[in-house]
């Protein structure tokens, strides 16, 4: 039985323009190594130009001050104005605290421009981490981090832009939307990502109950998402000791459900239609 995927619901006055589906360059003379910092356990990008690059060239990231598009001209524009009007305008003291518009990137994101892309290195204490040494650091910081990056990685590499902070509003670990589409549509998909064996046993990262999975399943159809379970498959031969590579993704697989209410009038509805 094949999935029938809803069509997205188009945005309204929206101004952001699509450039790129990734920040990667094709040309060896055009790449460049984006940087982050790993700060109090978050990933943050600091240069402006880095930040435009890989928000606005795949979509990664949230400004940590407007946790959304990271933008720098509203308080430039405020700060113009105040110097043209001139009359009626007083100096005040500046605040010792900086409040500049960084780039906060997901585990999964950041992680997925270093090892999956190549276009960005994190730094811890002004050294730079490597593959192994950022895969087990984030491993530290969330048990579950192999799951998740798993899905993130399955998902990036088939076109969608999955987002964690979306899902997590509604219950769910990621929400996701076509890469082309995110800024003119809504999101898609909420996903709620689990972590089973090869004959689907294993304790669960999130056990669900009928009402549990029901009340979710609402709530995501009330915002207009779909809701789908995303089941990380380990092979049974694989050892923990694997689990400190990334190379291990590579023998995970990926299955998914979606879930959907059923309400018998649209049923009957339907069958009268046939």
């Amino acid at each position: 039985m094949q999935a029938e995927f809803r069509a997205p619901r188009r945005r309204t006055r929206v101004q952001e323009e699509y450039e790129a589906p990734l920040p990667v360059s094709y040309s060896p003379g055009e790449r460049t190594m984006l940087r982050a910092e790993l700060i109090n356990q978050h990933v943050l990008v600091c240069h402006p130009d880095h930040i435009q690059k890989i928000h606005n060239q795949g979509y990664f990231g949230k400004g940590i001050l407007s946790r959304a598009r990271p933008d720098h001209s509203i308080s430039d524009q405020w700060e113009r104005l105040c110097l043209q009007v001139g009359g009626g305008v007083r100096e005040v003291r500046r605040t010792p605290f900086s409040l500049s518009e960084y780039l906060q990137l997901s585990l999964e994101e950041a992680f997925f421009l270093v090892y999956g892309l190549g276009c960005l290195s994190v730094y811890l204490h002004q050294e730079p981490l490597s593959i192994i040494e950022l895969w087990r650091k984030f491993l530290s910081l969330r048990p579950n981090f192999v799951s998740s990056y798993a899905a993130y990685h399955y998902y990036r590499s088939r076109g969608w832009v999955p987002k964690g902070g979306g899902g997590a509003k509604y219950g769910a670990d990621l929400s996701k939307t076509h890469t082309h589409t995110l800024t003119h549509t809504h999101i898609h998909y909420s996903v709620v990502v689990e972590r089973v064996g090869d004959a689907f046993r294993g304790s669960a990262l999130r056990p669900f109950s009928w009402r549990s999975l029901a009340a979710l399943s609402r709530i995501t159809a009330n915002v207009s998402k779909e809701l789908m379970l995303c089941y990380i498959i380990f092979p049974a031969d694989q050892s923990e000791a694997e689990l400190d590579s990334p190379e291990c993704v590579s023998r995970l697989k990926v299955q998914e459900v979606i879930v959907s209410r059923w309400v018998s009038s649209r049923e009957r509805a339907e069958q009268d239609d046939i």
